[in-house]
C-alpha cells in the first residue's frame, strides 16, 4: 500500500513526472509549478500531499493554506487544488483527503472540482458553497448618485486600508486582479475583481429572454445568448453594505474602467437582490467543509483561482 507524505516546494522535481502525465487542456507542468511556491506567510509550510509507491509519486493533491482575520477573529483556510491519482491507485485516493481533513478547525474550500470529485467530496462531508451568482449589467439609472471618491492608485490604496486589508493587498498584488477603494463621507469599501469570460446565456436566467432566444435559434439559426461577455467577478469586498448601497455607481465605474460588461457577484454575498439577474446553475459548483466560518464569510482569496489564474 502506498504512503501519504506532505509535499513541500522543494519536492517539485519528485512530483513532476506525475504532473506530466496529466498535462493538457491548457495546462502544462510549468503552470502547475506555480503551486510549488509560497506566495504569502502561512502557519502551514507544506503545499500538498502525495501518494508514494516504490519511490515514485502516484498521487497528488495541492493544498493552499492561509491565515485569515475575519471580524477580528483568526481562522485557517485550506483551498484544494489539482487532485491527480494514477488509475491503479484510485482506490487509495481518499487517503489524500483524510490527511487534509485531520484538522477539524480548518475550513476547506474547493472552487474547481470536476463532477466526479464533487460527488466524492459531498459524501465525505463537504457542502455546496454556492450554486449561483448575480450579474449586474453596466447601466445606471438617472436617480443613481455617483460615489464621491474612487481610488485605483495602489500607493494611495495602501494608505487607506486597515492592517488586515493591507496584508490582503500585498499578498494579491502580484496576481492578475484589479484593486479599488470606493469612499463616501462615512465609510469605504475595498474591492478586488478578476476578469472572467463567459457566454451571455450564463449570465441571464430570465425565462422570457431564454424563450425569445430559443425562438430566434429555431427561426433564424442565430442565438444572441451565445455572444461572449467579459465581466468583473468580485473576489473580495470589505464592506458589503457599502457595495450594495452603491451598486450602480460601483458597477458603472468598474465596467467603464476595465471596459467590461458589468459585475458578477457570488450569490452568497448578494442576498435579496434582483432575481432576474441570478443564474442558478453555475458552470462550476463551489464546495466547502464547514468549520467555524459561514458561507458568506468565505471569499475566493488565497486560492488557486489567483495562483493559476483560473476563470
Amino acid at each position: 500500500m502506498s504512503q501519504v507524505k506532505k509535499v513541500f516546494p522543494q519536492d517539485f522535481e519528485f512530483v513532476k513526472p506525475l504532473l506530466e502525465m496529466f498535462a493538457g487542456s491548457g495546462f502544462n507542468v510549468e503552470k502547475w509549478k506555480k503551486l510549488f511556491h509560497q506566495y504569502w506567510i502561512s502557519s502551514e509550510e507544506h503545499i500538498g500531499y502525495m501518494l508514494v509507491e516504490n519511490e515514485c509519486a502516484v498521487g497528488f493533491i495541492g493544498t493552499i493554506y492561509s491565515d485569515r482575520f475575519i471580524h477580528r477573529n483568526h481562522y485557517k483556510i485550506c483551498n484544494l487544488s489539482s487532485w491527480f491519482v494514477l488509475p491503479d491507485y484510485r482506490s487509495e485516493s481518499l487517503l489524500l483527503f483524510r490527511e487534509v481533513q485531520k484538522n477539524k478547525e480548518i475550513t476547506i474550500t474547493s472552487f474547481t472540482s470536476i463532477p466526479a470529485a464533487i460527488n466524492i467530496l459531498k459524501r465525505i462531508g463537504f457542502k455546496e458553497l454556492d450554486t449561483g451568482y448575480f450579474w449586474y449589467p453596466p447601466y445606471r439609472s438617472k436617480a443613481c448618485n455617483p460615489i464621491s471618491t474612487c481610488i485605483t492608485d495602489k500607493v494611495c490604496i495602501e494608505t487607506i486600508l486597515s492592517d488586515d486589508e493591507k496584508k490582503i493587498f500585498h499578498d494579491h498584488n502580484s496576481f492578475q486582479a484589479s484593486h479599488y477603494v470606493f469612499r463616501d463621507d462615512k465609510s469605504y469599501c475595498y474591492i478586488i475583481t478578476r476578469n472572467r469570460n463567459t457566454l451571455l446565456r450564463n449570465l441571464i436566467s430570465n425565462r422570457y429572454i431564454n424563450y425569445a432566444d430559443f425562438i430566434l435559434r429555431k427561426l433564424a439559426g442565430y442565438s444572441f445568448l451565445d455572444k461572449k461577455r467579459s465581466v468583473a467577478h468580485i473576489s473580495y469586498m470589505s464592506n458589503p453594505d457599502f457595495l450594495f448601497r452603491n451598486i450602480e455607481s460601483v458597477n458603472k465605474r468598474i465596467s467603464d474602467d476595465l471596459k467590461l460588461s458589468g459585475l458578477l457577484i457570488d450569490a452568497r454575498f448578494a442576498t435579496n437582490q434582483k432575481k432576474m439577474n441570478r443564474h442558478k446553475s453555475c458552470p462550476r459548483i463551489s464546495l466547502y467543509r464547514p468549520a467555524s466560518l459561514n458561507p458568506s464569510e468565505i471569499d475566493s482569496l488565497y486560492s488557486e483561482l489567483f495562483i493559476l489564474d483560473l476563470q
